[in-house]
């Protein structure tokens, strides 16, 4: 039965079934290549959120301005938007070991030399911008294909479970690193943290030889183009896709705000020292990962819940703004984390519950898009909104867009009552909706 609906959807009621989710929350863990590859994957992850932070800090320390940062992430973020596609045919078509190998081995060369550059003081705006699209153009095959190996290394039953802690893990790596960066710049300098990422890459590269897949001769006649094309068919001829979709390209781009605005508002605005943004980034993230588990533990889809969260996002991105310290700054920007997680964690679920299943992987890849082109593109045009208005304009415009995006949909009259549950047999457990 494929009851799709635009209200809330209540599933899984009782004590003793939430404790079963919970022990069964990392079964696929039980599987020795897969948690080999989720450890793994966990350290180089945080160790990209370090180098993200650090970054951020170098081109506040060089320049100060918005439009650098803003230029600075999106050389890395435009490469991943358009090589994401090539990444998802290479993933269907070459061997993915060696494709996570070579990924790997450049952005630990890219890392390395960023470092050498640091301590030698060569390290320039322009190398900067050069060096986050190299290491961006790796990146986005480092992401798709990890995504893509889940499936080699879990069981079939075992792969909802396995996507969603293989995602859990990138969300905890976004509160982790920017934490780990606040300790260390002021203990181990800028250098001492593009090393420590390059160190990070190891660990994947370490556990690479231990993972034994299958041969990858299938889809030879995948066609990406076309697959692409159905997927947005799809998603904008359905209206339980196309507004969690909607939802989520505001969400990304003006609820994460952690991206670009932070740092400026953290430096220019409280004038706080540019370790203090790292720290309040890790809460950002740390927010999300709560607002995920809770969106997992309630179970509950549809576009109005996005929409509620979304009106609390934007309460707290208006007390953001008005913050006169970092200190007072952290606990709305903790509560914005967790709206924004649970919010994009529950539109992800929304469309997994609606999608049929055998367009559920194309959809979403089509989220994943929307999501990626929202962070890397409208993240750093808020860089230059408040480079030529001020931060405080930048986070009251991002309140101003997230609650006028949430207002439709809660005076859009639910047409099937509530209290109604969906009964659909392929239902993943809520770790698949998480961040």
């Amino acid at each position: 039965m494929n009851d799709k609906r635009g209200g809330v959807v209540a599933l899984g009621r009782s004590v003793p079934e939430s404790f079963l989710l919970v022990r069964g929350t990392f079964s696929s863990l039980r599987n020795r290549q897969f948690r080999l590859f989720f450890w793994s994957q966990l350290a180089s992850s945080s160790g990209d959120w370090i180098q993200v932070a650090t970054l951020n800090i170098v081109v506040l320390r060089l320049t100060g301005g918005g439009n650098e940062l803003a230029f600075a992430n999106l050389a890395a973020f435009v490469p991943i938007i358009l090589l994401t596609p090539v990444a998802g045919s290479w993933a269907d078509t070459r061997d993915k070991i060696r494709l996570l190998a070579f990924a790997n081995s450049g952005m630990l060369a890219v890392t390395a030399s960023l470092g050498i550059m640091a301590q030698t003081n060569l390290l320039s705006l322009q190398l900067i911008y050069v060096s986050a699209a190299i290491g961006g153009s790796l990146a986005a095959f480092d992401i798709t294909v990890r995504q893509a190996l889940v499936g080699d290394l879990v069981p079939l039953g075992d792969l909802a479970n396995g996507v969603g802690l293989s995602v859990t893990s990138m969300t905890a790596a976004r509160a982790a690193g920017p934490f780990c960066a606040a300790v260390l710049v002021p203990l181990a300098g800028i250098p001492g943290c593009f090393y420590v990422n390059a160190a990070s890459y190891l660990f994947l590269l370490a556990c690479l030889p231990n993972l034994r897949v299958p041969r990858n001769d299938v889809a030879k006649n995948f066609v990406p183009r076309a697959s692409l094309r159905a997927a947005a068919q799809a998603v904008w001829s359905d209206r339980h896709l196309r507004v969690p979709v909607l939802q989520i390209a505001v969400l990304g781009g003006f609820g994460i705000t952690s991206i670009v605005l932070l740092p400026l508002f953290v430096v220019r605005t409280l004038h706080s020292p540019d370790w203090a943004y790292a720290l309040l980034a890790g809460l950002v993230g740390a927010g999300s990962v709560i607002g995920g588990l809770s969106t997992a533990a309630r179970r509950i889809t549809g576009p109005r819940p996005v929409a509620a969260c979304a009106i609390c996002l934007s309460a707290a991105l208006v007390i953001v703004g008005v913050s006169p310290s970092a200190a007072i700054a952290g606990l709305p920007l903790f509560l914005s984390g967790i709206f924004a997680g649970c919010a994009i964690a529950t539109a992800l679920a929304t469309m997994q519950v609606a999608s049929a299943p055998e367009m559920r992987g194309r959809v979403i890849a089509a989220y994943t898009t929307v999501f990626t082109l929202s962070v890397g593109l409208v993240g750093p045009t808020n860089g230059f909104i408040a480079e030529y208005t001020s931060p405080r304009v930048g986070y009251y415009i991002c309140a101003a867009v997230v609650a006028a995006s949430a207002v439709p949909v809660l005076r859009r009259r639910a047409r099937h009552p509530r209290g109604e549950t969906i009964e659909r047999d392929d239902v993943r457990t809520a770790s698949e909706g998480s961040l």
